[in-house]
């Protein structure tokens, strides 16, 4: 009884430190890309990479841009306030679609600090949806032992 307790406070713990320490950052910095400035970009390499992992290959879209700000030149990669990989291709490949070489994009970038920039501003993809869920799912958890415990 006692370790089923122990095992609902640390679910309910670590949902709590993630939700401030990892979901809550991400969630202010994603919002606060949403009134960024902007400015046109061009997109110089874009192609599908991989690597992998224990769970097998891992696809990710490999977009670089550059992008102008008060004359000066920046280059980066990020795409949204989460960069996520895939275990299928075709996620790469579609965002690759979406920003060929070549293309002129409209690029976010944080006015404090012009070289953090991105293409998608706000919480965008499935990765980013999920990666709020999970406080919330390890709250949840811890709580419902609790209930079922004391129930019993």
């Amino acid at each position: 009884m006692l370790s089923n307790f122990i095992f609902a406070v640390v679910f309910i713990s670590l949902g709590i430190l993630s939700k401030m320490y990892v979901t809550d950052p991400i969630i202010h910095k994603a919002n606060a890309s949403k009134d960024w400035p902007t400015v046109e970009g061009n997109i110089v390499d874009s192609k599908v990479g991989w690597y992998s992992d224990p769970d097998g290959k891992m696809y990710i879209a490999e977009i670089k841009y550059n992008y102008i700000v008060n004359g000066k030149s920046y280059s980066t990669n990020k795409i949204s306030a989460v960069q996520s990989s895939s275990s299928l291709k075709s996620t790469a490949k579609s965002l690759v679609a979406k920003y060929p070489t070549g293309s002129t994009v409209l690029v976010h970038y944080d006015p404090k600090s012009p070289s953090n920039a991105l293409l998608e501003p706000g919480i965008s993809g499935l990765i980013d949806h999920i990666l709020l869920y999970i406080p919330i799912i390890l709250i949840g958890a811890g709580a419902l032992m609790l209930v079922l415990m004391f129930n019993d």
